[in-house]
């Protein structure tokens, strides 16, 4: 399940989406994908926007973000949206930079029954903070974490060999020492809400959003049982 939704996302367009791309086909979104997979019992939902490269300098933002939007389990916006609304019982998001491209994937699993509701929301969270953006104490968390995650498991003086050449090969990649904790913390605490809330602007935008959903899928159309912006609803004042 996990190859077919990743292969399928693989192939999302640049940044910039076509007429053809926004337009809808039957009762689904046209940027979407359903797999009916035999012998599943649940269905693996996969939402993917078009990322960055390694060296690309809203980089760090978009950690930040990812961290915000979907902390791993039953954290992060899309947690709250999914597992406080009994969709699902976690969701994650994450970030891959590549030397000339990147992806940022949001992922969850959940009842068949669910599968609508469940890609509703997942739109809504994602075109809410691309449109609205964030919260000043989401980002203070998510360098906290961030800075947490680096002291504990970075790279350090006193790493292996092969830790330490590894950091030094990425280090090159993404032009910032990162041996040189300080200078990675500062490129965290550097970075300003409204630097955020920009790069939100760029790269969340709803209309280039791909989902996938691969297993169980309903074999009907699905009742609608949240109102349009149900989930945009929760992080608005």
């Amino acid at each position: 399940m996990f190859a077919a939704t990743t292969a399928l996302l693989g192939r999302l367009p640049a940044r910039r989406g076509t007429r053809a791309e926004q337009t809808r086909s039957g009762p689904h979104d046209a940027r979407e994908e359903r797999i009916p997979l035999p012998g599943s019992t649940q269905v693996r939902v996969v939402a993917g926007l078009p990322g960055v490269s390694r060296d690309n300098p809203d980089r760090r933002a978009l950690e930040l973000l990812n961290y915000i939007v979907g902390v791993p389990s039953y954290g992060g916006r899309l947690g709250w949206a999914l597992t406080k609304s009994g969709l699902t019982y976690s969701a994650s998001a994450t970030t891959t930079f590549g030397a000339n491209s990147g992806q940022i994937l949001f992922e969850t699993t959940c009842d068949t029954r669910n599968t609508d509701a469940t890609i509703q929301a997942i739109r809504e969270v994602i075109g809410g903070v691309g449109t609205r953006g964030v919260e000043a104490w989401e980002l203070r968390e998510a360098q906290a974490f961030m800075l947490g995650r680096t002291l504990l498991y970075g790279a350090r003086d006193d790493s292996n060999n092969r830790t330490v050449a590894g950091a030094l090969l990425d280090s090159e990649i993404v032009a910032l020492d990162l041996l040189d904790l300080p200078a990675l913390s500062r490129a965290y605490l550097s970075i300003t809400l409204d630097d955020l809330n920009r790069v939100a602007r760029r790269y969340y935008q709803a209309n280039l959003l791909k989902v996938v959903a691969a297993g169980a899928l309903p074999t009907a159309a699905e009742p609608r049982i949240f109102p349009d912006g149900t989930f945009r609803a929760l992080f608005e004042p």
